[in-house]
């Protein structure tokens, strides 16, 4: 568990910029679930994660892990937005190798981590010996993402993972962070895409103007945010309002067999 109590963290603080970004008086956070982080722009959401992962000190009270580790920097792992950007060796198998032996990854281990972490964003071991700056766009961000799941942080946190990717990479990444949360990890998900915290996440989180404002199913708390709906969302919001027992998973599917259920009614 991670408790926060009391923090916050202002930006610029004692000149006439300064603002409060983010304010969290209590908050506990179990280590067994999948949130979705949610909130327009400026609401605290990056604060939150810089926080959460001390890439940003706080002004005032506490957060505390309940959990026993060696070293914060392997504790999280921190995908930034167009994390390929990162890329700098000359092969796969380099970027591999940085980041495991900066993380303090045993030697032994290198090639087993490698390879499960290739697996886990559906590439193969071919790759270790191309040159990353050469591949796809999608190629790119699964070796930057796989390089940060090789060390296999307790906390994943996902900044706009999916973002300006193909629909097959798009695929592939959202089935390797379930993949990686199955195996006993927590993910924290920032999108813009509502439909991918209201189908992936087993919790969301919704800010503003610096403040926790809810926590909870997904769906409820995207509907009742302050955010713009998708269709999808928007209409499976109408018909919750009359039938609350429906599917509220965004997808084809789900769709056909709500139509096919109420049609006669």
């Amino acid at each position: 568990m991670i408790e926060f109590k009391d923090v916050t963290y202002t930006y610029f603080a004692n000149t006439p910029f300064e603002k409060l970004a983010l304010n969290i008086p209590s908050l506990e956070l179990s280590m067994g679930e999948y949130y979705g982080v949610l909130g327009p722009t400026g609401s605290g959401k990056s604060t939150f994660l810089k926080v959460l992962t001390h890439l940003l000190p706080i002004n005032t009270g506490s957060i505390t892990i309940n959990e026993t580790f060696d070293d914060i920097r392997k504790y999280f792992g921190f995908v930034f937005q167009q994390p390929e950007h990162q890329l700098f060796c000359e092969t796969v198998r380099e970027e591999f190798e940085f980041s495991l032996n900066n993380f303090g990854v045993d030697k032994a281990l290198w090639m087993d981590k490698t390879a499960n972490a290739l697996k886990l964003v559906g590439l193969s071991e071919d790759f270790l010996d191309k040159d990353p700056l050469v591949l796809s766009g999608g190629q790119k961000r699964r070796v930057a993402i796989a390089s940060i799941l090789a060390y296999e942080p307790r906390v994943l946190v996902l900044d706009e993972p999916t973002a300006g990717v193909d629909g097959l990479s798009k695929e592939i990444l959202l089935d390797a962070f379930r993949s990686y949360h199955k195996q006993g990890h927590c993910i924290f998900l920032v999108s813009h895409d509502l439909n991918i915290i209201n189908n992936e996440c087993s919790k969301a989180m919704s800010f503003k103007d610096g403040m926790l404002l809810n926590i909870g199913d997904p769906f409820e708390t995207i509907v009742s945010a302050d955010v713009t709906l998708t269709p999808g969302l928007a209409l499976l919001k109408d018909i919750k309002a009359s039938y609350p027992q429906i599917s509220t998973q965004v997808s084809a599917n789900n769709f056909q067999e709500i139509g096919k259920s109420y049609a006669s009614k």
